[in-house]
């Protein structure tokens, strides 16, 4: 940074002249100077430039901001029915037509200033309000918000403020449901701490008492709709080029973002139509969204599923459109991490022939090396943005309670570090659960390892890791009984 006293010793002398009634010429420089001041000036000037930038690097360090900071952040989804139980079993979410219960995503989030939360819900029919939601058929005739006639408030209302899906079982309409909101008045260097999305089960038809078993799945949307044009043919319209059309007919869909299961994240968390006020936890995905928007930097979701901390949200089994690959140590397709570098990974080679407890050194201050194998770990599995357990115990096993969250297992992962194998619990795994957000396995979870010091576990694609699962261990004590699956290495992707 520029020597500020004698920057501001050189400003206060040309000041002073500039106040004794001298002029500036037309080049810039104060007329009838010395060339000796003229140089001075433009010393200053570059003194200026210098200070301006360091105060800007300062607001970047103060901040968090590293200036790779997009301003693009959309919360940005589309619902589709993948199991369906009956022709009229669909899960379908609307406000009643009060405003309360409309679609509301509420993010807590910290900053350098601290603790903070952002609501964003529907707005009253026919604005845009912060978030939008609506359904549209994906079928001829194509019905949606856009297929109204102008000012037809009471057509619209059928659609606006609706998110569902419906399946086609016998001659079933099928809808698609769409969730919009910009996120953009989050700061960039943001931690996301939780986000829920609440949705109201519609009353009369939202979720069928017998239905325990449909799922929906939810996607990445990859266009930005108008909430008064979309209907199943087109998400859009301009002056220029006319109707804006989907790629394919019903909406375009991205990622795969999680299930809503009947019975899991409906009927076991106590929501149904005699209990409407339901909510689900998105903090995996838009702690996600953070992380793209600034450029793979300064990502720490370190909410509701945290170190200390199951979280008391819904988790998807992942199903639902996206490839999976098995494990086994064969090489895995996924759409997550695309980082080239991280700690705590080895160059790619063949994994061990034989990694059993015994060659662990395991960090979470409980030694499971002779915990015996009582659970089948079948395979560890990619899909999307989540990663599969498969281990058998899941419903077996005796659960305990974590802040107050019913949780059964720890889900472990295991590095290679110079010819050392080191584990660490990860994630919490609730009764019946067998897939987390594989975004998880990094160091906000993990907490730093001994091999990186001061530095985040990230896995490196191309690296073989093991994992395994434990009955409850993460605080250093046997919460339950003393039991583990066998270590299964996957190739990470």
């Amino acid at each position: 940074m520029p020597d500020l006293l004698t920057s501001s010793s050189r400003l206060y002398v040309l000041f002073t002249l500039l106040s004794a009634g001298l002029v500036m010429g037309g080049c810039g420089f104060p007329t009838h100077l010395s060339e000796e001041l003229i140089d001075e000036w433009e010393g200053l000037e570059d003194d200026w430039d210098g200070l301006s930038d360091s105060l800007d690097d300062l607001a970047d360090d103060l901040t968090g901001d590293d200036g790779g900071c997009e301003t693009l952040f959309d919360f940005n989804l589309i619902m589709e029915q993948t199991s369906q139980a009956c022709a009229d079993c669909q899960i379908w979410f609307w406000g009643m037509g009060v405003p309360e219960q409309r679609p509301r995503l509420v993010i807590s989030y910290t900053d350098s200033s601290g603790a903070h939360t952002a609501s964003f819900q529907d707005g009253p029919l026919g604005t845009e309000g912060p978030l939008w939601s609506t359904r549209i058929l994906a079928e001829a005739p194509w019905w949606g918000p856009g297929s109204c006639a102008e000012g037809d408030v009471s057509c619209a209302s059928d659609y606006r403020h609706h998110f569902e899906a419906r399946g086609d079982l016998d001659g079933a309409p099928l809808w698609h449901g769409l969730l919009f909101a910009d996120l953009a008045s989050i700061p960039c260097g943001a931690s996301i701490t939780d986000a829920r999305l609440h949705l109201h089960i519609n009353e009369d038809e939202g979720l069928a008492n017998a239905d325990h078993s449909s799922v929906v799945s939810i996607y990445r949307g990859t266009k930005v709709w108008s909430p008064g044009l979309v209907n199943g043919q087109r998400y859009g319209s301009s002056t220029e080029s006319g109707d804006q059309l989907w790629d394919t007919p019903g909406g375009d869909f991205g990622e795969f973002v999680l299930d809503l299961e009947a019975e899991r994240d409906f009927w076991a968390r106590g929501f149904n139509k005699a209990n409407p006020e339901a909510w689900f936890d998105f903090t995996d995905h838009v702690a996600q969204l953070q992380h793209e928007r600034n450029g793979g930097e300064g990502w720490h979701p370190d909410g509701a599923e945290d170190e200390s901390s199951p979280g008391d949200g819904t988790d998807s089994s992942s199903s639902g459109g996206s490839d999976s690959t098995s494990s086994g140590g064969s090489d895995s397709s996924s759409s997550g991490s695309d980082d080239d570098s991280s700690f705590g990974g080895t160059p790619s080679g063949p994994p061990p022939g034989e990694l059993t407890g015994a060659d662990v050194i395991w960090l979470e201050n409980m030694d499971v090396t002779d915990w015996p194998v009582t659970s089948v770990l079948n395979s560890v599995t990619f899909a999307g943005s989540q990663i599969n357990l498969d281990y058998d115990k899941r419903d077996v096993w005796p659960s305990t309670y974590v802040s107050g969250v019913e949780v059964v297992a720890n889900a472990w992962v295991i590095a290679e570090h110079e010819g050392q194998w080191y584990g660490k619990t990860w994630e919490w795994m609730r009764p019946g659960q067998h897939s987390k957000s594989r975004s998880s396995v990094n160091g906000a979870h993990t907490g730093a390892w001994p091999f990186a010091p001061g530095e985040s576990f990230l896995p490196t694609p191309g690296v073989t890791y093991y994992f395994m699962v434990s009955t409850p261990a993460r605080f250093g004590s046997i919460m339950t009984i003393a039991e583990r699956t066998n270590l299964v290495p996957i190739v990470w992707n």
